[in-house]
């Protein structure tokens, strides 16, 4: 039972929603986590640290879009997030390149986001 809201009057003082409620509202959210995800990857991709290209083509290789979680899975991928180096591409390119995209492209994501939620 969910307790109605102030001031809203229903015939046994709860809340009902409509029956395609769920359904609707749980496929928004599904395309928008689909979206965010996918949305985090393609924004990384000038961040992340590129010598061969394998460590920006392992987040697309072993994150399922949707999950909520974006994994970049190679042997030296943890080393780069967290160690300082000499990059090609510097400075774009470099250590903790997640926080650095969300600083310039987090607005950018949430907007998209909203306009996944909307169709």
């Amino acid at each position: 039972k969910i307790p109605t809201p102030h001031g809203f009057k229903s015939a046994n003082g709860e809340l009902k929603f409509g029956s395609g409620f769920g359904t609707n509202w749980s496929g928004r959210f599904t395309a928008a986590q689909r979206h965010v995800d996918a949305a985090v990857l393609r924004y990384n991709r000038p961040y992340v640290p590129m010598d061969t290209g394998k460590l920006a083509q392992s987040g697309d290789l072993h994150t399922v879009v949707g999950s909520g979680e974006v994994v970049y899975r190679t042997p030296y991928a943890r080393k780069w997030y967290y160690t300082p180096a000499n990059f090609q591409g510097a400075p774009m390119r470099g250590n903790y390149w997640f926080e650095r995209m969300k600083v310039d492209h987090k607005q950018d994501i949430l907007r998209e986001a909203s306009e996944v939620m909307k169709k």
